[in-house]
C-alpha cells in the first residue's frame, strides 16, 4: 500500500481542425462538437463529430476528438480503434500517438503504451509528456532501469521538472534503492514545495531509511499541504503509533479513513491504538470495518479478539481467534492468542494444541513455550513444566523466571 502512483489525463486543448474543409455546414457541424466535447458533453460530441466525419471523412481529427471522447467516458476499447483511424489519416501526429499509449496504459497493456509513446517521442523528441508516461509504464511493468533512464532523459532538456524528479524517485523506491529515492524526492520538494505527494513519498522513504523523526515530519508536511487520499495521514498515524503518541495516531487514522472510507488498514491501526486506550467498544467497532471492507484481513480479526481478550471476555475472544487462523493458517500470533484464550476458558487440551501449532511453525517462540509450561503445570506434569523452563532460559529469562515461579506454587 506504499507505492501508489496516479496519473490522469484531461482532455487535450490541442485539437486539430484541418483548413479543408470548405462548406460552412461542416465547420459548424465541428465547432458545436468541439464545444460540447470542452463542456463535458461527451455523448453530444460524439454524434457531431460522426456528422462531420460522414462530410470530412479524410480529416484526422473527427476520430482524434471521438477517441478522445471515448476516453473521457472509459470507453478504451472504442478510444483505441478511432485513435487508430486518426494514425490511418495522418501517422505523423504526435499526439495521436501519444493518446493512444495513455488508452493502452489505462488498460495496463504497458508494453503496447510504451510502443505508441516512442513513436510520438520519435516524431518529437522532446515530447515530455510522452516520454514521461511512457517511462510510467515502464515503471509500472517492472522495468525500473529503463524508466529510470528514460526520466534522465528528461531531465537533459528540463532540468527542473518537478514531476520527472518525484517520478524517478519512486522507481528508485520501487528498486529499494532507498538513498537515491530520498535524493530525488527532496530535488522535486526544492523545485516545487507545495505538492504534498513529495513529502508523503519522502517520508516513506525516510521510514525505509530509519529516520523516523526525519518522515514523521514529511508525512506532517504533507497532511499540512492537503493530501487527499489519506495514505499521508495513516502514515503520520503509524510513526505517531510508534512514538506512543496514541491521541495523535487515533485522530490521524480518523482522519485517514474520512478521506479514504475503504483504508481497511487505518480502521485496523485505530482499533489497535483503542485497544491501548482500553476503549475497547470503540475498538471492536473500529476493528469490525476493517473486516467489513477486507474480511480475510487476519491482523483485524486478531485486534476484534484482542478487544474481547483484553476486556476479559476470553470465550467470547475465541471465535474471532478462530478465525483469524481459518484465514491466515500460519500466523503464529493467532494461535498464541487462541491458546491463550482456551487456558483462560479452562480448555486445557485445546490451548495444548493451539501451542504446539505455534511451537510446529516457530520452535523458539517463547510466548507459546511459556504456554506450553503452563499447561503442563496445570496438568500437574511439573517434569514437563520444568523442561520448558530450561527453554526459556535460553529463549526469555523473564518467562523463565515467571514460570519457575508457578511451578514452585502448590497447585490448589
Amino acid at each position: 500500500m506504499k507505492n501508489h502512483r496516479l496519473v490522469t489525463f484531461t482532455i487535450s486543448v490541442f485539437f486539430l481542425f484541418a483548413a479543408t474543409a470548405s462548406a460552412q455546414d461542416a465547420k459548424a457541424i465541428f465547432d458545436q462538437a468541439l464545444a460540447d466535447l470542452r463542456g463535458g458533453k461527451c455523448e453530444a460530441a460524439i454524434a457531431g463529430f460522426r456528422r462531420f466525419q460522414q462530410m470530412e471523412p479524410n480529416e484526422p481529427s473527427a476520430p482524434f476528438n471521438i477517441a478522445l471522447c471515448y476516453f473521457e467516458l472509459k470507453q478504451y476499447q472504442n478510444a483505441i480503434n478511432d485513435f487508430q483511424a486518426a494514425i490511418r489519416i495522418k501517422a505523423d501526429v504526435p499526439e495521436y500517438h501519444r493518446w493512444l499509449g495513455s488508452v493502452y496504459y489505462e488498460l495496463k497493456r504497458y508494453n503496447e503504451a510504451v510502443a505508441a509513446y516512442r513513436e510520438a517521442i520519435r516524431l518529437r523528441p522532446q515530447y515530455t509528456d510522452a516520454r514521461l508516461f511512457m517511462a510510467n509504464a515502464l515503471d509500472y511493468a517492472g522495468k525500473y532501469t529503463e524508466a529510470i533512464a528514460e526520466y534522465r532523459k528528461i531531465l537533459e532538456y528540463d532540468p527542473n521538472n518537478a514531476s520527472v524528479y518525484r517520478e524517478m524517485g519512486v522507481a528508485h523506491e520501487l528498486q529499494k534503492n532507498y538513498p537515491l529515492a530520498a535524493k530525488d524526492f527532496e530535488r522535486s520538494m526544492e523545485l516545487d514545495a507545495q505538492n504534498s505527494v513529495t513529502p508523503y513519498r519522502l517520508g516513506v522513504v525516510y521510514n525505509e531509511l530509519k529516520r523516523p523523526a526525519e518522515a514523521t515530519k514529511m508525512f506532517e508536511k504533507a497532511v499540512a499541504l492537503g493530501h487527499k487520499t489519506g495514505w499521508a495521514h495513516y502514515e503520520l498515524g503509524e510513526n505517531y503509533y510508534e512514538a506512543k503518541r496514541l491521541d495523535d495516531a487515533l485522530r490521524m487514522y480518523r482522519e485517514a479513513t474520512r478521506l479514504n472510507p475503504s483504508n481497511a488498514s487505518a480502521y485496523k491501526s485505530a482499533g489497535d491504538v483503542l485497544n491501548e486506550l482500553k476503549r475497547y467498544p470503540e475498538a471492536k467497532a473500529a476493528f469490525a470495518d476493517a473486516i467489513r471492507i477486507n474480511p480475510s484481513y487476519a491482523a483485524a480479526h486478531l485486534g476484534l479478539g484482542n478487544s474481547f481478550y483484553n476486556d476479559q471476555k476470553y470465550t467470547e475472544s475465541i471465535p474471532h481467534y478462530k478465525k483469524t487462523v481459518e484465514v491466515s493458517p500460519n500466523y503464529q500470533q493467532g494461535w498464541y492468542y487462541l491458546g491463550d484464550a482456551y487456558f483462560n476458558t479452562n480448555q486445557i487440551p485445546l490451548a495444548f494444541e493451539a501451542y504446539n501449532k505455534v511451537l510446529s511453525l516457530n520452535p523458539k517462540h517463547a510466548g507459546a513455550t511459556y504456554g506450553l509450561g503452563i499447561v503442563y503445570r496445570r496438568q500437574g506434569k511439573l517434569d514437563l513444566a520444568k523442561e520448558q523452563k530450561i527453554k526459556l532460559d535460553v529463549l526469555d529469562k523473564a518467562l523463565a523466571d515467571r514460570l519457575q515461579k508457578l511451578i514452585d506454587t502448590p497447585l490448589n
